[in-house]
């Protein structure tokens, strides 16, 4: 075969892909395999429920179910189905939208993949190479390999500081975040960062958000917050989110963690003019995105009753499970022997083995072997420096990711295996 230089991007094994075939592997082939590892979400009773009435409601309606399966869609996703999220989003966060400030997209991965290579690589205008600073790791494992060059991504590692005696959270290093865009705002196109954090389940601060502003408006860059697990929906979120509106600002939004991964439904909500050229890129990507969330939530924005099904389901729901797993880790190890980032939002809990005698790589093969399924830390520090990996902050080699979506029962075995297999590596 002979192929282009598209290829050297996709020849070794992702992050992502890794961790999405784990999930394949554990959700749909091995029924033995515990999977604390993937992003899938829980399978809540009251929401499948919810949206099986509505599947049905549509069934109905011949017309309306031909119209869903059988005819293209917009670039940008459907006009109304645009309109009533403009619509929605100004009545709740009194913004200003009209559908030009919206684009529907085959999943927020899919946006990040426009957005990314948008934003970084070689500008003949400017004649520069530009870059995605990510301000804060650990960040989100599928954004390392979505530039065309992953070079193209700046990693910059958060300190960690003790919130309380249970919990530490990453901050922001603003000193070091302000003295690099001092010296390198010409190259950055773009920063992005996610909120609730994956993997760390932290929530961007007002104060935080008004800190990124400054420097976004200052420097004429883009801040991408990607909201996946967010407010208002799927709201899987355990203290206050707030947002601010800015021409510079783009937000991502998904429906897959409310309980809807298969449909591959993302939302972009940014500046009109970079939501005309996501339009021209996914026409020429895949014509248009599918048209089953607009049929399936239609006029569901509009009364509020998908907001009100996610407040009132998704998040005690996960919020129960966060609090099961982690009682069942103060059970199962000393308090010396681990560390958990305080979980504000989303369904992940990040846990540093401080003592740790092995890298997590190597832990994450002989959990493998033993039947579950864990995300190791290093993952999550895409294109990180050499000279960041040196430092103190860095905990890479002695973290995981576990997710708590699954059952409990599955749950309180997975920290079961966890402990009997670490507990000769601390």
């Amino acid at each position: 075969m002979k192929y282009s230089d598209f290829i050297n991007n996709y020849q070794s094994d992702s992050g992502i892909f890794i961790l999405m075939e784990d999930l394949n592997k554990g959700l749909n082939l091995d029924p033995d395999l515990v999977m604390l590892g993937g992003g899938n979400p829980g399978f809540i009773p009251e929401m499948q429920e919810y949206f099986y009435l509505l599947y049905q409601e549509l069934g109905k309606n011949k017309k309306l179910f031909f119209d869903m399966i059988g005819i293209y869609d917009s670039p940008l996703g459907s006009q109304e189905f645009r309109e009533e999220l403009a619509d929605f989003f100004n009545l709740f966060f009194g913004w200003n939208l009209t559908k030009e400030h919206i684009a529907i997209t085959v999943g927020s991965q899919n946006a990040f993949y426009i957005l990314f290579n948008l934003f970084s690589g070689y500008s003949s205008d400017l004649k520069k190479n530009l870059k995605i600073l990510l301000p804060i790791t650990p960040e989100y494992i599928g954004y390392e390999d979505v530039p065309l060059n992953k070079k193209n991504i700046v990693s910059l590692l958060g300190i960690p500081e003790s919130t309380n005696e249970d919990f530490f959270r990453y901050q922001l290093d603003r000193e070091k975040i302000h003295n690099f865009l001092e010296t390198h705002y010409e190259e950055i196109g773009c920063i992005a960062i996610s909120s609730p954090g994956n993997p760390t389940g932290r929530i961007l601060s007002y104060n935080e958000l008004i800190f990124l502003k400054e420097y976004s408006s200052k420097y004429h860059t883009p801040v991408l917050v990607d909201c996946a697990y967010g407010f208002p929906f799927p709201n899987i979120i355990y203290k206050q989110q707030t947002f601010i509106q800015s021409d510079y600002f783009i937000y991502t939004f998904s429906l897959s963690k409310s309980g809807l991964p298969g449909i591959r439904t993302g939302i972009v909500v940014a500046n009109p003019d970079i939501i005309k050229i996501i339009g021209k890129i996914q026409a020429i990507q895949f014509l248009s995105p599918n048209r089953i969330a607009a049929f399936l939530l239609k006029n569901r924005f509009k009364n509020f009753e998908f907001i009100q099904q996610c407040k009132q389901y998704i998040t005690p729901y996960y919020l129960k499970k966060r609090n099961l797993v982690i009682d069942g880790l103060k059970n199962a190890f000393k308090k010396s022997e681990f560390l958990i980032h305080e979980p504000e939002g989303a369904y992940f809990l990040w846990i540093v083995f401080p003592t740790l005698k092995i890298n997590t790589q190597e832990l994450y093969q002989i959990l493998k072997q033993n039947k579950l399924i864990i995300v190791p830390g290093n993952y999550y520090y895409p294109n990180l420096s050499e000279e960041e990996k040196q430092s103190p902050y860095y905990d890479g080699d002695k973290s995981i990711r576990i997710s708590y979506s699954q059952s409990d029962e599955y749950l309180l075995k997975g920290i079961e295996i966890l402990r009997n297999t670490i507990k000769e590596y601390l």
